[in-house]
């Protein structure tokens, strides 16, 4: 994934159609953070803590199924969104770029928790097996591609 052209409020990449492959696999992962994951931790009462709990968890799954249609949208938006047989071409605006960055994250972040979340040095011992081997990837794949667009936005500001 290559930035070919920046200006005003677009940007445009290309992808080859391994990368465009690679691109849609890692957003067809969201959402990987576990649902349970965001806990409140104010100490109130039990059960006004358990509503509270149930309002957050609520809001949480809406936002997720939004951002789960947001996505399937974008994907198959022609304006965004062009493919030839040798690239596809995405063209961006600074709020899609954000939101590509939060599935990325999402996507990065959930990997890593499914890792076992691993500080440095457990990092290193891990080993990849059949079972978190798509985690490993998951977790590399939705970086390199959040670099590619945090680079992007960093050339078009400045």
């Amino acid at each position: 994934m290559k930035l070919v052209k920046h200006g005003g409020a677009r940007l445009v990449f290309q992808l080859t159609p391994r990368e465009q492959q690679l691109f849609v696999e890692v957003l067809g992962l969201y959402p990987l953070i576990p649902a349970d994951a965001r806990k409140l931790t104010r100490h109130v009462g039990s059960l006004q803590l358990d509503e509270s709990q149930q309002l957050l968890d609520d809001a949480l799954a809406e936002g997720r199924e939004a951002t789960r249609k947001q996505l399937a949208k974008f994907l198959t938006d022609p304006e965004r969104v062009h493919t030839t047989k040798s690239y596809t071409r995405l063209i961006l605006g600074t709020a899609e770029v954000e939101f590509l960055l939060q599935v990325l994250n999402d996507v990065r972040v959930g990997s890593w928790m499914k890792l076992g979340s691993p500080d440095y040095d457990a990092e290193k011992a891990l080993q990849v097996t059949e079972g978190n081997a798509v985690h490993f990837w998951a977790r590399e794949m939705a970086g390199a591609f959040q670099s590619v667009l945090l680079a992007a936005m960093n050339v078009n500001q400045g």
